[in-house]
């Protein structure tokens, strides 16, 4: 028997913000109860910049079937932490810049998916509230005398307390679920279920998101034939990031006596980089809460006809002109970390631009 050590499990975390696509801002991270899992099946857990790999020895006989040596259990479930090493993360990422108390990323393998997110991209579909095992709920007064259920993915209930009476708007409401660990979902009475992810470590990990791999049908790892021997199937498993998309506001600041703000205009490049868009133009927009800003000064204010992503490549030669030519040959890209909302529920970039 030949003895050598394989990839069983690529994980691959991408972001389309970045130019070569690969998202190297979160460090996966395995909780200790996972790393000593790892040890006690003999495998090796190698990160990379983008994601990790899981390793384990193998064997191949004299007919040339490799066959693993580290044959995992069904009840065996590997829990990662993601931590993220960027705080503009979610300035340039589509995702929601609010979020509830606990409110965590989700990733887990799915049967017959190499998709580890529950759509396309992560988005608010992946959202749990993580917590310890030993948790709090606040319950509303119009819950009283229904009850607070938690239950496994299989609708089993794994802790349960009726709603006392109680005087104000609320009450905090411990419950237990012993050693349980995993996905649950949390029911205060007829309202609609919460989802939650249960473990007794993560939360003290203060992580971004995490990730839950665990076998699903059959032998993990998976095996296949190649020239009628038989290999060892690489679990190949992704996560998709999307960026974040605004649009553009360009305030031009001048003095009060400047005497071509009326002549003021943006103009597009004609040849723009992917992902920007093409055809994208600038119009005068009256902001009096930008004009506000600056008694003493005449603000112009211009806003894109589209919303821009951002993205790590910069969007170039954007000029600011006037009757008598360029003035700017190259304003700045919009700042990935100064979003705003407006009164529409627009999200903008401020660009402001002194003169």
């Amino acid at each position: 028997m030949a003895l050598s050590s394989e990839r069983f499990v690529e994980v691959r975390l991408r972001h389309d913000y970045y130019r070569d696509g690969a998202c190297p801002v979160l460090r996966v991270v395995p909780t200790p109860t996972t790393a000593a899992l790892i040890t006690a099946r003999r495998l090796r857990f190698q990160p990379r910049a983008d994601g990790f790999s899981l390793i384990g020895q193998v064997e191949q006989d004299g007919e040339g079937n490799v066959r693993p040596r580290f044959p995992l259990e069904p009840r065996d479930r590997f829990v990662f932490a993601l931590a993220l090493t960027e705080p503009d993360f979610l300035y340039f990422t589509d995702l929601p810049l609010e979020g509830g108390p606990g409110q965590r990323y989700l990733l887990r393998n799915r049967e017959g998916s190499s998709v580890l997110s529950s759509g396309a991209a992560v988005g608010t579909g992946d959202r749990v509230r993580l917590t310890p095992p030993q948790l709090t709920v606040k319950v509303p007064a119009s819950a009283i005398g229904a009850s607070v259920v938690v239950e496994d993915e299989a609708g089993a209930p794994r802790a349960s307390a009726p709603v006392p009476s109680f005087e104000g708007d609320s009450l905090e409401l411990p419950l237990s679920l012993g050693g349980f660990s995993g996905v649950a979902r949390l029911r205060v009475g007829a309202g609609a279920p919460e989802p939650l992810f249960v473990d007794a470590e993560l939360p003290g990990m203060g992580p971004f998101g995490l990730l839950e791999l665990r076998p699903l049908g059959g032998t993990w790892p998976p095996s296949r034939v190649v020239n009628g021997k038989l290999a060892i199937a690489t679990v190949e498993l992704t996560a998709d990031f999307r960026r974040r998309s605004t649009r553009w506001r360009y305030h031009v600041v001048a003095p009060a006596d400047w005497p071509d703000t009326a002549t003021l205009d943006i103009l597009y490049p004609e040849d723009v980089p992917a992902p920007y868009p093409e055809d994208v133009t600038f119009a005068r927009t009256l902001l009096p809460e930008i004009i506000a800003l600056f008694p003493d000064k005449s603000v112009v204010s211009f806003e894109s006809s589209q919303a821009l992503p951002l993205h790590e490549t910069a969007l170039r030669n954007t000029r600011l002109e006037i009757r008598r030519g360029t003035l700017l040959p190259q304003l700045p890209n919009a700042p990935r970390n100064t979003l705003k909302r407006t009164d529409t529920a627009q999200l903008v970039s401020d660009i402001f631009v002194p003169l």
